[in-house]
């Protein structure tokens, strides 16, 4: 898994923890190479809680040269 890849991953798992899901497991996480949308992640996330599991998209803008995270969207699926 590449750096930013992990970032971005990283940043979801601390927005979904700080929502109060958590466990997070990933379904995917994909650097989005459609046009104009260079330097993001994409992926789809499951956050679980007691009896019960979201599922989330997300999308990372990152800078793929310092891995830097510049911000993140999560929504419900």
């Amino acid at each position: 898994m590449s750096r930013v890849t992990q970032a971005c991953r990283d940043s979801v798992t601390a927005k979904l923890n700080q929502s109060g899901y958590p466990y997070v497991t990933f379904e995917s996480a994909v650097p989005d190479n459609n046009p104009g949308r260079h330097g993001s992640v994409i992926g789809s996330a499951t956050g679980r809680r007691r009896f019960e599991s979201t599922q989330f998209s997300f999308s990372c803008a990152v800078d793929f040269a310092s891995g830097w995270v510049r911000s993140i969207d999560v929504r419900l699926q």
